[in-house]
């Protein structure tokens, strides 16, 4: 099967040839990156503070092993309802996921990388 061909940088002027299923060039693409992390605050303003900190640690010890493969030992205090869509830290609100299962949970909803998960 024939591979598809590079095509130009998304950013406005730029020619710079990028592999599909890339949009942007390197150059481009932490531009973008670090403008995304200047508008998004720090932890502590996402609420990702040191509170948080403690009830991660303690969900985590109270939850070590992968709520989703029940396999792996659990290394992420996952919010099933985002903070930033009115998600609260309650264990409720909670899941211990190992780091693949984690990818896989957020790539599935859009959100790895900074994406933003769609309302449907």
């Amino acid at each position: 099967m024939p591979r598809r061909a590079p095509h130009p940088c998304a950013h406005p002027g730029c020619a710079a040839l990028v592999q599909p299923g890339r949009s942007y060039c390197a150059r481009h693409l932490s531009e973008r990156r670090r403008a995304h992390d200047a508008r998004r605050g720090t932890a502590a303003e996402r609420g990702y503070g040191q509170e948080w900190r403690e009830i991660r640690d303690q969900f985590i010890a109270d939850h070590p092993m992968c709520q989703r493969c029940n396999g792996a030992p659990a290394t992420i205090a996952h919010h099933i309802v985002p903070k930033q869509q009115g998600g609260s830290d309650d264990p409720i609100n909670l899941q211990a996921l190992c780091d693949l299962c984690h990818a896989q949970v957020e790539a599935k909803l859009g959100t790895l990388f900074g994406g933003h998960r769609g309302t449907g």
